[in-house]
């Protein structure tokens, strides 16, 4: 697996080998439980079990757009009206938008993976350096005697992660909301089925910026 890649519009297939199953996982909504000036990430011990997070699938069908490339331009503020009408219904719903722009893979997605992990037995995970990220390095992470919260506060700020069953995800070279999980074909389907994550097949055609390759 290559973990740089060039344009928005490269294929995504070509970041990985012919025979892995490559998945889309959306960065999730979430609704607004805490005040603007709370700082929830700071403990998540303790907050993360009051996050409510909100599908794609759901926003995209009670807004009108009823297509996951319509409410990606959105949220990226790519196109009108998507971009204005999805921000009205957010405030007005009290919903956050997928954070993007924060280079990092949400909780809500990287707790339940790291708690799969653990669950299966693993003891370490790989970070690994990725040329888009000139402070991200390679290095290995222990589980040992750390809770889900310990090992997250250490790969938070990972670009690129890799488990001991060859399981990948990553950020993609390119502002998008969604990393790339790869791997097994068995072992993927395995993983977002328990960790409740939202995906997308993707194909040897589909782009980094799938939004602009027309309606799915």
């Amino acid at each position: 697996m290559k973990v740089d890649s060039k344009s928005d519009s490269q294929k995504i297939s070509s970041l990985f080998l012919d025979e892995e199953e490559v998945l889309i996982c959306l960065y999730p909504f979430q609704k607004q439980v805490f005040a603007d000036h709370f700082n929830w990430e700071a403990n998540l011990k303790i907050t993360y079990p009051l996050l409510s997070t909100i599908s794609w699938k759901e926003i995209s069908k009670e807004i009108g757009f009823n297509s996951m490339n319509r409410l990606a331009k959105g949220i990226l503020e790519l196109q009108e009206p998507f971009k204005t009408e999805l921000k009205e219904f957010s405030e007005l719903k009290k919903v956050d938008f997928p954070d993007y722009a924060a280079d990092r893979i949400p909780p809500t997605i990287l707790i339940p993976l790291i708690e799969y992990f653990q669950d299966n037995g693993m003891v370490e995970i790989r970070i690994m350096k990725m040329d888009r990220f000139p402070n991200s390095e390679t290095r290995l992470v222990s589980f040992e005697n750390k809770n889900q919260f310990e090992i997250y506060n250490e790969i938070k700020d990972a670009k690129a992660l890799m488990a001991e069953n060859d399981i990948k995800i990553l950020i993609p070279d390119f502002d998008c909301p969604y990393a790339i999980l790869s791997g097994s074909k068995e072992t993927c389907a395995d993983i977002v089925k328990i960790c409740g994550i939202e995906f997308l097949k993707t194909n040897n055609r589909t782009q980094i910026d799938w939004w602009n390759q027309g309606e799915e």
